[in-house]
């Protein structure tokens, strides 16, 4: 059969990896995921050759994994006058025919892939680009970039955006009541903490505002930071932004777009 109940009762063991990766893959992303989970994968150098990988939770191409306790991993040493990067990554594999061990068995550990010295500039290593879904036995989600000058060893550089839970409410939206600065600006807090695949509309509110006011004058959404957002008040009559504290009520909307 081509259909499956597979959260069902079937009377004997039926659901595979397979099934939750391609039902993850449907609800959630068909790209790598690192949720906002434990320490968030934090990498921090406790040597020049070792590299430590907090707790967090995420998913392969919709497979989940998760680490519950910190893990290392060794970053080879440089060499004198020349570059390098390295990559951590998540390395998803499936047991195959000639493997030890049992066929098809799969696991996920931390690894390094070694990038190749460069005397001049730096390139990031090739990612394999295997596919579970279309039967690769191998798979690699990059975590970390280790930048290397000499032997001396860079700060880590992160590779992901960390996201929200799931569950967590996909919008935001808010009324801000108070006077402009001097430069016409109102602002609100960015409740997505990062400004990656976040879009934001405003509107002025002019119930609450002095009936010519409110008729006077109009709000833009202006720039976002990862802590703000920022909107502008202009005069409807004359265009000309607000340049003096004036009380305004701006309604504001965010939503993220989850990749």
């Amino acid at each position: 059969m081509t259909i499956e109940l597979v959260d069902g009762k079937a009377g004997v063991a039926h659901i595979s990896s397979e099934d939750k990766a391609i039902i993850h893959q449907a609800k959630f992303s068909k790209s790598d995921v690192v949720f906002d989970w434990g320490d968030v994968f934090k990498c921090t150098m406790s040597s020049a050759n070792r590299a430590t990988i907090g707790t967090g939770c995420a998913s392969i191409q919709g497979l989940d994994w998760h680490i519950t306790a910190a893990e290392s991993v060794t970053i080879s040493n440089g060499s004198q006058g020349m570059k390098r990067n390295d990559i951590i990554c998540a390395h998803y594999h499936r047991n195959s025919s000639g493997d030890t061990g049992d066929v098809g068995i799969e696991s996920v550990e931390l690894t390094v892939l070694k990038g190749t010295p460069n005397a001049t500039t730096a390139a990031d290593p090739t990612i394999p680009s295997g596919k579970i879904l279309s039967g690769a036995v191998d798979a690699y989600m990059p975590l970390w970039r280790i930048p290397l000058d000499g032997i001396t060893v860079g700060t880590p550089v992160r590779l992901f955006t960390p996201k929200g839970a799931l569950w967590d409410s996909l919008t935001h939206c808010g009324l801000i009541n108070t006077n402009t600065d001097r430069d016409g600006m109102v602002t609100a807090d960015n409740p997505f903490r990062t400004t990656d695949g976040v879009f934001v509309l405003c509107q002025l509110c002019p119930n609450g505002m002095a009936d010519t006011v409110g008729r006077l004058f109009e709000a833009f959404f202006w720039d976002m930071t990862d802590s703000r957002l920022r909107f502008r008040i202009r005069r409807a009559d004359n265009h000309e932004w607000v340049n003096d504290p004036q009380p305004v009520r701006v309604y504001w909307v965010a939503f993220k777009q989850q990749s």
